[in-house]
């Protein structure tokens, strides 16, 4: 699939309702994140876009380096964060990254692009440190309002491209054969799309959103986020880089 850079970018500098979705998986990666990331630790940005995410992680301390695989997204991204992040082209199932060298890796709305996230969790399992941490978006199969979305855009949409939508239950397997520790969902987006408007508005949809366990349904929220760690060999996390689970004294 391919986007206009520009028009990508607007979906975020011009914050208007209707892109709601979008631009609240970013804050709530970022807002997930802050507290894990470690000044100067890599981070990787995948399906980067327009490198908002990327940029917003580099103002928290993050070394970062963005990919895509699509170059005019790269070149827009370079010109628009031309010192903050360093960017590249990259497919999400081959990614230009060494083995367990970052500290966390991101992917918001880039699994509805995927015909399966198996590939991409493998690749990012291979590139995170142990106890290294993975935050991903996806679209919620189970999502009423989502449908109903669908539904009354479809005759305006057709020939648009066609986004996957995903059970929570199966990304969080499909995690745990990566050697991804799945350990909690956010779902958001608990809105309907009315042409240029939301209903219910931006507040309100954002009051609806629920933290739950891995795997867990939600019928209505559209989106879910959800944050993973690597496991190391034993199967423990190492949220500290010391090779034990444990806080070091």
């Amino acid at each position: 699939m391919r986007f206009d850079p520009e028009e990508w970018a607007r979906v975020h500098d011009a914050r208007e309702d209707r892109h709601l979705a979008f631009r609240r998986g970013l804050e709530l990666c970022v807002e997930a994140c802050a507290e894990r990331i470690r000044p100067g630790e890599l981070w990787a940005d995948v399906g980067t876009g327009t490198g908002h995410l990327a940029g917003a992680l580099a103002a928290l301390g993050a070394r970062v380096i963005g990919l895509d695989r699509d170059p005019r997204m790269t070149l827009y991204a370079r010109r628009r964060w031309p010192r903050a992040v360093a960017f590249a082209v990259a497919d999400a199932s081959r990614l230009a990254l060494a083995d367990a060298s970052c500290g966390g890796i991101v992917a918001i709305s880039l699994l509805g692009c995927l015909a399966s996230p198996a590939g991409f969790f493998a690749e990012a399992a291979r590139a995170l440190t142990p106890g290294g941490t993975l935050c991903v978006s996806a679209m919620n199969r189970h999502s009423l309002l989502l449908a109903a979305s669908k539904a009354l855009t479809w005759q305006r949409r057709r020939g648009s491209p066609r986004y996957t939508a995903y059970d929570p239950a199966d990304l969080a397997g499909a995690l745990r054969r990566a050697g991804l520790v799945p350990e909690r969902e956010i779902f958001y987006a608990h809105f309907l799309t009315a042409g240029s408007r939301i209903v219910p508005g931006a507040v309100a949809a954002r009051r609806r959103e629920r933290t739950a366990p891995p795997g867990a349904r939600d019928p209505w929220a559209r989106q879910l986020l959800i944050l993973a760690r690597r496991a190391d060999a034993s199967g423990h996390i190492d949220l500290y880089g010391t090779g034990s689970p444990q806080r070091p004294a």
